[in-house]
């Protein structure tokens, strides 16, 4: 479910500067699997692609997350290229509660 928020995120945000180009927001790891390293393709407002892994977690931002060997090459080779993480939360499915933060730097 942190996917689906962020999906929606992006989508909000895309249109908020170009209706038109809400379509090019794309779930990824939904449509195609996990296998691309990132879940969520997405732009910013200078239309440059936006490759956006999600990190979900109930607990709080500071704990640990873990990158699978595909995405950790993935963020290698795109660091510099739109790679980004979004940070999802205390994430409460019950409550809908969410909290999340981007990621912008990446590092190994």
């Amino acid at each position: 479910m942190g996917e689906e928020f962020v999906y929606q995120y992006e989508r909000d945000k895309v249109a908020s500067f170009s209706k038109s180009d809400v379509d090019r927001v794309q779930h990824l790891s939904k449509l195609q699997g996990d296998g691309l390293g990132y879940d969520i393709s997405s732009i910013d407002e200078d239309g440059n692609i936006l490759r956006i892994e999600v990190k979900t977690t109930s607990a709080s931002a500071d704990t640990i997350f873990y990158m699978s060997r595909n995405e950790k090459n993935f963020f290698e080779q795109y660091q510099d290229d739109g790679a980004v993480i979004y940070r999802v939360f205390n994430f409460d499915k019950i409550k809908l509660s969410i909290f999340f933060q981007v990621l912008w730097l990446f590092y190994m």
